[in-house]
């Protein structure tokens, strides 16, 4: 068997491999990954992104979950065995781990997607009359977005704050579905009540009749 027919048979042994790690730290993390990936890809991986993982590889890997890791590995499995033996650069990497997250939640989202809606949000909100009116692309995206705004305002929270903030509001929401709860519908304002029903609304499943 060749080496290029090889690596996706090792590929998958080190997704389990790191399936199974207990939880590291950031710099861990990353120097597991550039192994894992130094294997997967040999001479390659290192010529594009170095012997060692920089700071900015250390942020974006550090704070991804075990689970999150072992999709990306999967991902880079698969284009292995599609014929796409091309290592991923950082910004490929953070579009892949982006698209598992997606994946991986209840609602098909992913940060990217909420940290876009959350900018739409900002600059345009002014042109309704109140959040229930906006046009959310996902009911649990009101929740997000109205919560961690606040909290912008109030905290004035960074640029990278508010990011962090999007992700904690992303896995509250992911574990309150995981647990059996449900996205509650928001209460309209007795004013837009008089105004055409928002599309988004529409996007909650019905309750079943127990009657």
């Amino acid at each position: 068997m060749d080496e290029f027919n090889k690596a996706p048979i090792q590929a998958a042994e080190l997704s389990r491999e790191y399936g199974q790690q207990s939880l590291l730290s950031a710099s861990e993390k990353a120097y597991h990954l550039w192994e894992m990936m130094g294997e997967m890809y040999s001479d390659r991986w290192v010529a594009k992104n170095g012997t060692m993982p920089s700071l900015t590889w250390k942020a974006a890997i550090g704070g991804l979950s075990e689970k999150q890791m072992a999709g990306v590995m999967d991902a880079c499995i698969a284009r292995c065995l599609a014929g796409n033996s091309w290592r991923p650069d950082l910004a490929e990497f953070i579009s892949m781990v982006s698209s598992v997250s997606a994946e991986q939640n209840p609602f098909g989202i992913s940060l990217q997607d909420i940290s876009t809606e959350f900018r739409w949000y900002c600059r345009y909100r002014g042109m309704y009359d109140s959040a229930e009116l906006f046009p959310w692309s996902h009911p649990v995206l009101y929740w997000i977005c109205t919560d961690v705004r606040q909290r912008m305002i109030q905290y004035r929270l960074t640029e990278m704050e508010v990011e962090k903030a999007l992700k904690q509001q992303l896995e509250h929401w992911c574990q309150k579905v995981a647990n059996g709860g449900e996205v509650p519908r928001p209460t309209m304002r007795l004013q837009d009540k008089t105004r055409p029903r928002p599309e988004w609304m529409d996007l909650y499943k019905p309750k079943p009749n127990t009657n």
